[in-house]
């Protein structure tokens, strides 16, 4: 993981360097042990309340929710993540699901899980996808989480809404980077 958040960081800086933009750390406040993301360079905080189908049981806290726009407008990304190494350790107790809304129709969903042996027995790794068209827009949706019952469990939901087709393929490699420049603090 430590590994991950290096080279994306060694990555991000050499393109900034190449390209001239540059990354940065949101919600600037959060402080060295902080969950953060990195904020694409051209993107804005967008408002977001995303309302909630299926949320992660037992009073999971949740440790970050942002949503940012592209400068035209045509793409958003957005990430709501929540702590669930006290959650019970099931499925269902970690699942996150957002309602669609008026217009929006489902239209394919996909559901992979891979077991686990970890230190303190078996899990399971879940990536649940779907995507969603409404009026003007697409969105892909995955949600990844574990049974696992170690520290840094959590449960991630992923957002990637865009306008059309030529909106995904411009902003498919920032989406890319913005999912990994996720680091989630346990304890």
């Amino acid at each position: 993981m430590n590994f991950t958040r290096v080279l994306f960081s060694l990555c991000a800086l050499a393109c900034s360097a190449v390209l001239g933009e540059e990354w940065k750390r949101w919600p600037e406040d959060a402080g060295e042990y902080g969950t953060t993301t990195g904020v694409p360079p051209g993107f804005t905080a967008a408002r977001w309340k995303p309302v909630m189908a299926i949320k992660p049981a037992d009073g999971a806290p949740l440790v970050l929710s942002a949503r940012f726009r592209s400068k035209d407008g045509t793409a958003e990304f957005g990430v709501l993540v929540y702590y669930v190494r006290g959650a019970r350790q099931e499925a269902d107790a970690r699942r996150i699901g957002l309602r669609i809304g008026p217009g929006e129709k489902v239209i394919s969903q996909k559901s992979t899980r891979k077991k686990v042996k970890g230190e303190s027995g078996p899990y399971w790794i879940y990536d649940e996808e779907s995507t969603v068209t409404g009026p003007g827009y697409t969105r892909y949706r995955l949600n990844t989480f574990s049974t696992s019952g170690l520290p840094g469990a959590d449960s991630v939901f992923w957002e990637f809404q865009v306008a059309d087709a030529g909106a995904r393929k411009r902003h498919l490699a920032k989406w890319r980077q913005f999912k990994e420049s996720l680091e989630v603090e346990g304890d």
